[in-house]
């Protein structure tokens, strides 16, 4: 393989290299049938050639593990215990979640956080990695394989074969983005809030005064600069702002968000590794050579100005030539060595979150280090996200803006560019940092870093993103399969066990916003139906491309008394252009009968914000259902979603 390269081992050590190669075939080789079969990476036989349109367009939603990410997680966990553990395991778990439901309901999430801490890609097993490495090298050689003397006959049959590889590198790739999708959906979104393009009015005059010390009216100049500032900015700012005043402390949000750190600083503890390595000497040429810059740039008074440099010709580099297969070739290489020292280091962490010493210490700093975890959390995401271009429209924009200050160090004197350096500091000490922590909300409004990389996604923005294109590919493709072959109106409830070949590939995060209403009303196709609870009464809920409607089984006397918008059959019709927002929650039972609910927030009078709100729980689910129709309605919906913490609430029935 090529990421045995012997040239990295000493000389004197002539087997160690084969040694590598061995271990790393051997691995590959152990784990193919096991993770292929768990994981559904590459589905046995070919597709039906025969296969409807239409079916083919459904099989996406219906098998793809971004819409599944339930099922993926779940089949993730390669591996059973015994019949005997397994039994213990379950009378324990039932004991625990009767007498302390919450308790077992936390425990619970602990042990599945630290199963994982140590994964920087846990939605990707080391066999996904080997396979997709693996084509590319195939795609290398089947690319170097074509010369100059070939024939026709020859040209023409390599040529097939590149296709065939490119094609094959393609659906790896899909597939590694929808597995991330269905992790990021499926672990780390809990509640989404749709971001309304339109403002909430000004209010008048009165609202912005208050009596003084002397019962005098004091007009508060400031909260009403806030409130203008807020309303003009309301279309490109909204979705940073969120809904707290204070993140109410919430130690399974704590523990999933360090997971979220932990993820994502790979790149980060790669890049200080070299750092160590350069003033440890471990390469006396390279550190020399680094020391000889530094005095240099130090000596002509343009350290920043080469920082700045520096950060846009990697960046730029990295669009060109891209460093990801590298990079994953050197971490297969270096799992062999430090997963274990990763594994320690998650079960240290847990351990330690338990000690009763550590409880009161979390009660009073808890909010705040959960806030900054979770910055930092999504600071780190969007720094990577920014590299790899997961939005190029933004990542651009970006450097433009790192360009203009690169020429304003380079072209300026330094003691200009250090009075701008440092007036930037005093504007963030003594007027945006004052707001941020008066008014969390609207801390992501005041910090230069988010100025500078505005609208560059989280991961769990791109998810969205991501989910909210293939549905619009599965959509066009209905509609095509429609046009073209006139499939009838009961055949759109069916639901589709296979799974497609992709037609098109997510090249940036465009987030789709609501648009208006042509002359006629969009055709509703029925996606899937899912059998759950409503107010208390069985029924089924169908999900199209425009609204959920949920359908009883019959009508309970022991119903709730309906609302105002809910029939008194207990149906419901929402369109997805109401939507307010979703949260995912869990039964007192769900630790131990698996059973989840859904909460939808919608408005009664359409997408309006002055409308009035109404609550629909879902009972009944498994996490697989509760998970699909959340996924389903993010993607078909059109809105522009907003990942938030999820509220706390007592836990349900």
């Amino acid at each position: 393989m090529a990421w045995a390269d012997s040239s990295s081992v000493s000389e004197t050590s002539t087997k160690e290299p084969q040694s590598t190669l061995h271990r790393i075939k051997s691995l590959k080789g152990r784990a193919k049938v096991a993770t292929k079969k768990a994981l559904k990476i590459d589905p046995q036989g070919p597709v039906d050639a025969e296969q409807n349109p239409y079916d083919a367009a459904l099989g996406e939603i219906n098998e793809s593990p971004a819409f599944n990410s339930a099922k993926f997680l779940e089949a993730t966990h390669i591996g059973a215990s015994s019949k005997a553990d397994q039994a213990i395991s379950l009378v324990q778990s039932t004991i625990d979640a009767i007498i302390h439901p919450r308790k077992a309901i936390t425990a619970k999430a602990t042990r599945t956080t630290a199963g994982s801490l140590a994964k920087s890609r846990p939605q990707l097993s080391r066999q996904c990695d080997l396979d997709f490495l693996q084509a590319h090298d195939e795609l290398s050689r089947a690319v170097s394989s074509r010369g100059a003397r070939d024939d026709e006959e020859a040209v023409a049959r390599k040529n097939s074969n590149i296709e065939d590889r490119q094609r094959q590198v393609r659906d790896l790739e899909r597939k590694r983005e929808s597995m991330r999708a269905a992790w990021v959906t499926g672990r780390h979104v809990k509640r989404v809030r749709s971001v309304n393009k339109e403002p909430e009015p000004l209010p008048g005059a009165d609202h912005f005064e208050k009596k003084d010390d002397c019962g005098a009216d004091e007009f508060q100049w400031h909260i009403w600069l806030g409130r203008v500032l807020l309303y003009h900015s309301h279309r490109f700012s909204a979705q940073y702002i969120d809904d707290f005043e204070e993140l109410p402390f919430d130690i399974d949000t704590l523990r999933k968000n360090l997971e979220r750190l932990i993820m994502v600083s790979a790149s980060a503890q790669t890049f200080l590794s070299k750092v160590r390595r350069i003033y440890r000497w471990d390469n006396p040429v390279t550190t020399i050579k680094w020391m000889t810059l530094y005095f240099f740039l130090l000596h002509i008074s343009h350290i920043m100005t080469f920082a700045y440099g520096y950060g846009i010709y990697v960046v730029v580099r990295n669009y060109y030539y891209p460093t990801r297969l590298g990079a994953l070739r050197e971490g297969i290489e270096r799992s062999l060595d430090r997963g274990a020292t990763a594994f320690k280091i998650g079960e240290l962490m847990d351990r330690n979150g338990n000690d009763d010493w550590l409880a009161p210490l979390l009660e009073e700093l808890g909010p705040f280090i959960q806030i900054q975890v979770i910055d930092l959390a999504n600071l780190l995401e969007v720094m990577y996200n920014f590299y790899h271009y997961a939005s190029p429209r933004a990542t651009f924009n970006a450097l433009i803006l790192l360009t203009t200050v690169f020429a304003l160090t380079l072209l300026t004197s330094s003691e200009y560019s250090m009075k701008v350096f440092w007036f930037i500091i005093g504007m963030t000490f003594f007027i945006f940092w004052p707001v941020s922590s008066l008014y969390p909300q609207y801390r992501l409004l005041v910090s230069p870093i988010k100025w500078f990389f505005w609208d560059v996604p989280t991961h769990a923005e791109w998810s969205f993103g991501y989910l909210q294109s293939r549905a619009e590919v599965a959509k066009r493709a209905l509609e095509a399969a429609e046009d073209e072959e006139g499939v009838e109106d009961d055949s759109k409830v069916r639901i589709v066990a296979e799974n497609p070949e992709d037609t098109a590939s997510l090249n940036s995060f465009e987030t789709a916003t609501p648009e208006t209403k042509n002359d006629h009303e969009p055709t509703a196709r029925n996606i899937f139906s899912i059998t759950c609870t409503h107010n208390h009464v069985p029924g089924s809920l169908h999900l199209s491309t425009i609204e959920l409607k949920f359908t009883p089984s019959f009508t309970s006397p022991l119903a709730k008394v309906p609302s105002r918008n809910i029939p008194k059959d207990n149906g419901l019709a929402i369109p997805y252009t109401s939507l307010v927002e979703m949260t995912k929650q869990s039964s007192r039972l769900s630790a131990v009968a698996g059973i989840k609910k859904l909460e939808i927030r919608y408005y009664e009078e359409g997408q309006n914000a002055r409308g009035k709100e109404r609550v629909v729980r879902l009972g009944g689910l498994g996490r697989k259902e509760r998970d699909k129709i959340f996924n389903a309605i993010i993607g078909f919906s059109k809105h522009r979603w907003q990942s938030l913490q999820k509220r706390v609430t007592p836990d349900v029935l």
